[in-house]
């Protein structure tokens, strides 16, 4: 799914507006079908750029709206070990040397807490110091290392315009 846009519009976009303004149609495919299908109906028609983005969108907006959600969607991709393994494809996919690296020595600390990836209980976080100390510190460090990703990605999409935006000639 392709996104048109203005040559003049393209070229003002931030990176984080770019990002999101060539993802937004397939984020809100994905709502309209309420997760149902989205995989055959969509995600398997879209190019790996586009795949990628979604990926890193999808657990990045909602990983680093507070650390509560940080720890909450990171336990979570353990319990959907194919979302850790198409997340970590599309940081690849962009070539991020720093965030891998990081969500895995945050979930190697996850692991060794026992959480229970069905049930990660936001009490625990909230009572154990030890473990809310190293998740704000995580935390933070992904929402430094989430501008550079940003960055590498918008990079990549405006030396691959083609493969995420249809540009047309004339002014929005």
């Amino acid at each position: 799914m392709f996104v048109t846009l203005s040559k003049i519009k393209f070229n003002s976009l931030s990176d984080a507006d770019l990002c999101w303004a060539c993802i937004e149609p397939s984020i809100l495919a994905y709502k309209q079908s309420k997760g149902i299908d989205f995989t055959e109906s969509h995600y398997r028609n879209l190019s790996k750029g586009q795949q990628a983005l979604f990926m890193y969108t999808v657990y990045f907006k909602h990983a680093l709206s507070s650390k509560e959600e940080f720890y909450w969607w990171t336990v979570h991709l353990l319990m959907f070990r194919n979302a850790w393994t198409e997340l970590k494809k599309a940081l690849k996919f962009f070539n991020d040397q720093a965030m891998i690296p990081h969500l895995e020595q945050f979930i190697s600390h996850i692991q060794s807490w026992d959480i229970d990836g069905e049930n990660p209980s936001l009490s625990l976080l909230k009572k154990d110091l030890v473990l809310q100390s190293m998740v704000v510190s995580s935390f933070n460090a992904a929402q430094k290392l989430s501008q550079q990703t940003t960055s590498s990605i918008s990079n990549y999409i405006r030396h691959h315009v083609n493969e995420f935006i249809q540009l047309k000639n004339e002014i929005d």
